[in-house]
């Protein structure tokens, strides 16, 4: 099955100029996305919209046996598991309707990891960490990301 032919991998709705205006739409006030890699299953996804892109953060592959001990552990055992994502590399985005739960819409999107030394993460983990619902201290989060998590932002691109 090539890319083209997956189930996950098209623009819908299929007009790219409509699918963006609603994913845009629909992107600002959702809490959750479905990211979709060819061969694989969607996985739903916590995020933020933050500055045009939605910012994620995730556990490391290696988590749980490099995890640390102490609190730090404590904050990783919630991270959510992504899917393996590549920096620079497509993944396809969707969001469902609140309501049915139906397809909403679905674009391509450009997968970017985002390190503590590049200028966005102080302002990209800020917001994550605030928006994080169930964290005892929102301001240890980026730290405690920095040395044991992922964060990503993936921006949305032409379907």
């Amino acid at each position: 099955m090539s890319v083209a032919d997956h189930p996950h991998t098209a623009t819908y709705p299929s007009d790219p100029t409509t699918a963006r205006t609603v994913a845009l739409a629909v992107a600002r006030r959702a809490k959750v996305l479905w990211l979709h890699r060819p061969g694989g299953p969607p996985r739903a996804a916590w995020y933020v919209w933050h500055e045009g892109q939605a910012w994620l953060v995730g556990r490391r592959p290696e988590t749980p046996s490099g995890a640390p001990a102490g609190p730090a552990a404590d904050e990783l055992t919630l991270e959510q598991q992504l899917p393996e994502l590549v920096d620079g590399g497509q993944i396809w985005v969707s969001w469902r309707a609140k309501d049915t739960g139906a397809l909403a819409v679905r674009l391509p999107g450009m997968a970017h990891q985002v390190h503590p030394e590049d200028p966005e993460w102080i302002g990209g983990t800020a917001v994550l960490a605030n928006a994080r619902l169930n964290a005892a201290d929102p301001r240890r989060l980026p730290g405690v990301w920095a040395d044991h998590a992922q964060v990503w932002r993936v921006a949305l691109t032409e379907g």
